[in-house]
Order: C-alpha cells, then sequence, then structure tokens
C-alpha cells in the first residue's frame, strides 16, 4: 500500500480502517502466494494489533503466512511493515465457499 494524506485520521496517523482494508485484502493475494488453494474465499475473521504509528508517503509492506489450511477455511498470520519496521501484526481465518450448481 502507498499512503498518502488521503489515509491519515485527524491525529495524524495512518486511520486503523485503511490499514485493516490492506490487511484483508493481503490475506486473498498473500496467502495465494503462501500456497493457499485457488478458490472463493470470504473473511471470517481479522485481528490487528496496532504496534506504532503509520506514517503517509512510506509504503507498507504485507508479508503474510499460511499457517494451517483445511477444506473449507485458510489460517494466516504475518505483519506489515513500514521502512522495515513492524507496524501492525494480524490474524485472520478465511472460509472457502461451495461452487454454486
Amino acid at each position: 500500500m502507498f499512503p498518502t494524506e488521503k489515509h491519515l485520521n485527524l491525529g495524524g496517523s495512518l486511520h486503523g480502517g485503511a490499514v485493516m482494508s490492506f490487511i484483508d485484502m493481503a490475506l486473498f493475494g498473500g496467502g495465494r502466494c503462501a500456497g493457499m488453494s485457488r478458490a472463493h474465499y470470504v473473511t471470517l475473521d481479522l485481528t490487528t494489533k496496532f504496534l506504532s504509528r503509520g506514517r503517509a508517503g512510506v509504503p507498507l509492506d504485507a508479508h503474510v503466512e499460511l499457517i494451517r489450511q483445511t477444506r473449507s477455511l485458510a489460517f494466516l498470520q504475518g505483519v506489515v511493515k513500514q521502512d522495515g519496521e513492524a507496524c501492525y501484526s494480524f490474524t485472520g481465518t478465511l472460509k472457502k465457499l461451495r461452487e454454486s450448481s
């Protein structure tokens, strides 16, 4: 994510909602890169820990790890870094939807 001034809250930090939207999307793309099977998924849960304040003008990089995958669930965790420093950590569960017939 390339955060800009538009992503800041009134306190001058990256808005938590903008960061969590980025993390939610990273679960899907990062999960696939980490070996998650190809399917249609939805987010069941997402927990985010805010470790430090994010800044505008400095890219955020999400690192995602696939912890375990069952027939219908994918369990993931990761960290978001800015300038090489961890600023957010997260865990999430994705649910694979059945194919409609």
